[in-house]
């Protein structure tokens, strides 16, 4: 699956947002195995750049965070935000955190399907949001890895999400969880 979508605000339009928000994704599924069990292995691999225009200041609720198990799986939900190159958290005049204006992400998954509705994978998770002045690197990256039970109900039309994860790259002012519960699918 290919995704690209673009994001507009302001300009001929008015309002109080002016920005472009161009995002693009890439996710490939490719089973593997029939035996012992079937095996599934799964990519997924995205990124985003909002830019503001006419001298408008970006609000905090259009900037990028990343943090989750629909993101990086471990982390917060919106806890990777923007950081100065000395590592505090950017903020804002207010002295509220802030996300980032570009982001990249990537996550790697392999299932083995155990009959019925159950399903066990071993996944790896990196990715990173970046301010106005950053330049999108590699090294700044986030990693995440670990294990998921996955139990499809169909009362809920999409499986329960049992997440092991690990944090690969600890920083001290991580928000981290170990142990996550959700609904859905990751990608």
């Amino acid at each position: 699956k290919l995704s690209i979508a673009t994001e507009y605000a302001g300009g001929v339009l008015h309002g109080d947002n002016y920005f472009i928000r161009p995002e693009i994704g890439y996710t490939f599924w490719h089973p593997t195995l029939e035996r012992p069990s079937r095996q599934v292995f799964g990519f997924n691999l995205e990124g985003g750049w909002i830019n503001t225009f006419q001298r408008h200041p970006l609000s905090s609720l259009e900037r990028f965070y990343l943090g989750s198990e629909n993101s990086i799986r471990g982390f917060s939900f919106r806890s990777l935000f923007a950081h100065n190159p000395d590592g505090t958290p950017l903020k804002d005049a207010n002295g509220f955190i802030l996300g980032g204006t570009k982001y990249i992400q990537a996550n790697v998954e392999y299932h083995f399907l155990l009959g019925g509705p159950f399903r066990v994978l071993l996944f790896a998770d990196a990715g990173n949001v970046y301010g106005e002045r950053q330049q999108v690197s590699l090294s700044g990256l986030r990693y995440t890895a670990g294990t998921e039970l996955r139990i499809l109900l169909p009362v809920f039309g999409a499986p329960l999400r049992f997440i092991y994860a690990i944090n690969l790259k600890r920083r001290p002012d991580d928000t981290f969880q170990n142990f996550q519960f959700s609904i859905g699918t990751s990608f």
